[in-house]
């Protein structure tokens, strides 16, 4: 996690809850990785969905009572009293019976002396549950890859259903993506990454200036290093030949000139 809690507060508002804040935070260190979310143009994606269906990482308990709930057999609720005990928890409000279960049975596979979160389905609200329960849904629906093609409108209806709070989501998009790529959250933080990048520079997010936002998050990860240019070295000149004879031994030298002397006695 390369965001700080005032970065965080900064996207989602001055209402959050420091607690919700400091655990995601914790989280992200000790499970993005995980799951993938350790690359910058997915775990933009995720945090600004989980901010928004946490109500600005204010709650992990939906407001609601989860009497709508009741009854909805689509969600296993069918026992009386479902609708409100499997009311939405956690970051990304698991909603309903049968996810809870599914929930339990996928984390007893990672860590078997968890809690039954179907009997016990306010410990969702809890940390690191809370946190855990959101990845699993995140993960279990391979959002990851809507992600990086940089779809947020999927991603909401994947985790909405609808479009519910949409405009919400693409501003914590906006702000998540300015943190992480080193701009201020604001306005001018837009205006100075469009001049960067080339772009109308009106400080408004659309389309265009979150593709751009998405391609350069992608490079946070794979960073290009300087090229560094080597000199050739100089072309080096071969030894001069020496003359003959110069690099004999005194001895070889020696024994030339006694073979020539006998050789000239015997003329």
């Amino acid at each position: 996690m390369t965001l700080t809690s005032d970065q965080i507060r900064k996207v989602v508002g001055k209402s959050a809850s420091q607690k919700i804040i400091d655990n995601v935070i914790e989280s992200m260190d000790t499970y993005a990785a995980e799951f993938g979310l350790d690359r910058p143009e997915r775990a933009v994606h995720f945090l600004a969905q989980i901010a928004h269906e946490s109500a600005h990482f204010r709650t992990t308990t939906e407001y609601a009572t989860g009497a709508a709930y009741e009854g909805r057999k689509d969600l296993g609720n069918v026992f009386k009293g479902d609708g409100r005990k499997f009311r939405g928890r956690g970051l990304i409000q698991l909603t309903g019976r049968s996810n809870t279960k599914t929930f339990t049975r996928w984390m007893r596979e990672r860590d078997p002396g968890c809690p039954d979160f179907e009997a016990n389905p306010e410990k969702l609200a809890e940390f690191p549950w809370a946190f855990l329960a959101s990845v699993y849904y995140w993960s279990s629906r391979n959002l990851n890859r809507y992600a990086d093609t940089n779809n947020i409108e999927l991603i909401t209806r994947r985790i909405n259903g609808g479009l519910n709070g949409y405009a919400d989501r693409l501003r914590y998009y906006d702000g998540f993506a300015l943190a992480y790529l080193g701009y201020q959250i604001s306005a001018s933080g837009i205006r100075e990454f469009q001049f960067d990048n080339g772009l109308e520079t009106d400080g408004i997010s659309g389309p265009v200036t979150r593709d751009a936002m998405h391609k350069s998050l992608k490079t946070l990860r794979s960073p290009s290093l300087p090229k560094v240019e080597i000199p050739p070295l100089p072309p080096t000149k071969p030894p001069a030949s020496a003359p003959p004879g110069k690099h004999q031994s005194f001895w070889t030298r020696f024994a030339a000139l006694l073979s020539g002397f006998f050789m000239r006695r015997r003329s």
